[in-house]
């Protein structure tokens, strides 16, 4: 009998690890004029991407809109794209494809940014009402919206261990107010058969300058 290779398990490893949203092949229509972003998905719930900028208000001080201002962090490179999103925290809607979300009318953010040459790198998500939600993190290192398992990095809130299969939405889930919370998201490479943080120093990681 021989020794199960690596190879064997990173087909199951892709199904338990990312939602149907970062596997699908989806038909793509043109980003917005002057967008650095990624093609957009038709049929997803936000008409353009969404940076920063987009949503930088609801993240100001003195902001009383609940939101959420993600700070990435043990990025493997400067290259290509970080996408989060932001979903309810409940086990039917955690990383359930955006498309049904909108179909049924529940809460659901994304936010794109190409990852700076420099500097620290963070994300701002409104949120349409105060309440438990959970977040998704993946940095796409080449410009494409598919998620390349073997190549991409994948985070959650709370930093739970990923491992061979994706989070519980108990262990990804915070509760939102009136406000701004911070989020500090630790990316996971797949190394061998699981996906973990980068085993090197914080100083030499992206997004931790």
């Amino acid at each position: 009998m021989r020794r199960p290779r690596r190879s064997d398990f990173l087909p199951a490893l892709a199904l338990l690890l990312l939602p149907a949203v970062m596997l699908r092949a989806a038909p793509v229509v043109a980003s917005p004029k002057g967008s650095d972003a990624p093609p957009l998905v038709e049929g997803a719930p936000n008409s353009r991407p969404i940076i920063l900028g987009d949503d930088g208000p609801a993240c100001a001080r003195d902001s009383r809109q609940p939101a959420v201002r993600v700070q990435v962090e043990g990025l493997r490179s400067r290259d290509g794209y970080v996408r989060a999103e932001l979903y309810p925290a409940t086990a039917e809607d955690f990383l359930k494809p955006d498309r049904l979300l909108e179909r049924e009318g529940k809460p659901f953010r994304r936010a794109w940014i190409a990852v700076p040459p420099g500097g620290a790198v963070s994300l701002c998500l409104a949120a349409p009402a105060a309440g438990d939600y959970a977040l998704s993190v993946v940095h796409l290192e080449e410009k494409r919206w598919k998620f390349n398992f073997r190549r991409d990095g994948a985070g959650f809130s709370n930093n739970p261990r990923i491992g061979m299969g994706r989070p519980t939405v108990e262990q990804a889930a915070f509760r939102l107010s009136h406000g701004v919370r911070q989020e500090r998201v630790v990316m996971n490479y797949l190394q061998g058969l699981a996906f973990r943080p980068l085993r090197q120093k914080p100083s030499h990681l992206a997004g931790t300058d």
